[in-house]
Formats: structure tokens, sequence, C-alpha cells
């Protein structure tokens, strides 16, 4: 009996861990500054869709510039199912700049300066990538979350061109 019980036991344990070890991230509920200077999170950008599309930008990167591309290509057909957010990586006047001068169809805000930074640091820390000792998101990588923030699946550099595909394999 007792090495039953040690047995079930191990096995809860490492249960447990496996669970806890490939539990999805999940993206933090970014409060972040709309054109019109109002606050507004992931949720109201999702306008009720069940699934949003963060597109990370960057000044002078040819990367972003590549995916938002390829993501402008894809907002008429999936529009009324997929929220399309720009994240850009300045203050929200360079962000407007950048969605004007790039014709971006899609609310582009800029991440400086956002009312909760430790929300900014926790979502380096859920979807960034491992740069020596600290975690970094590159220009251009596309995050793909479900209504709870969950991180569907990340592209990010040479993976960007996976999108169309990635899209179609969850059933869009």
């Amino acid at each position: 009996m007792k090495a039953l019980m040690g047995i079930l036991l191990a096995a809860a344990i490492f249960l447990g861990g496996y669970t806890l070890i490939n539990q999805p991230n999940r993206v933090p509920d970014l409060i972040l500054i709309d054109s019109g200077g109002q606050p507004t999170n992931l949720e109201d950008m999702r306008t009720g869709r069940e699934n949003q599309m963060l597109v990370f930008m960057m000044r002078k990167c040819p990367i972003s510039k590549y995916s938002v591309t390829i993501v402008t290509q894809l907002v008429a057909r999936y529009r009324h199912k997929i929220a399309f957010t720009g994240l850009y990586f300045g203050s929200r006047a360079d962000a407007r700049k950048y969605r004007d001068a790039h014709k971006i169809p899609f609310p582009v805000y800029g991440i400086k300066g956002a009312p909760d930074p430790l929300a900014i640091n926790e979502l380096y820390e859920e979807i960034g990538d491992n740069k020596g000792t600290r975690k970094v998101i590159y220009g251009g990588t596309i995050v793909f979350i479900d209504q709870d923030r969950y991180v569907l699946f990340k592209l990010s550099k040479d993976e960007i061109r996976e999108l169309p595909e990635r899209l179609a394999d969850l059933g869009f």
C-alpha cells in the first residue's frame, strides 16, 4: 500500500510539473493610450473578436516593414474574425507617424510611456526571445493570442513567412 501511495504521489508531482512547464504563455493585459489620449487595454482593442494579432514594429526595421506588408494583405480577409493591433517601440506620436507613413490599416499603439511599465516588462518575459541575460522582442514579431490572452503562436524573423499557414492550421 505504501508503495502504491508513493507511485501515485510521484505521478502527481510529475504531471503537475509537466502541466506547469507546458502551459502556454499569457500576454499581460497591457494598458496603452489610444489615438484620442484615452487608456485602453487588449480586451478593448479586440472589440469582441475572439482572437488578436499583435504586430511589433520598430523604426527603420526591414523586418517590421515586411511583417506589416504580410499582415496588411490579410486584414481585409480576416478583420471580422481577428483584431489586428500594432505595437510600436516608441511614443504614441511616433506610432501614429509610422502608421501613416506605411499606410497601416489597423490601430498602432506606442508602448513607450505606457501607464503600466511593469506590464511591458511582463510582456518581454512572456514572449521575448533570450538574448544574453535579458529578453528581447524583435521588430516584426507577430504574436497571435486568444480571448484570454494565451499565445497561440509567435513568429519572428524568418518565421514570419509562415503566417498564412499558421492561420490555416488554426482553421482561419
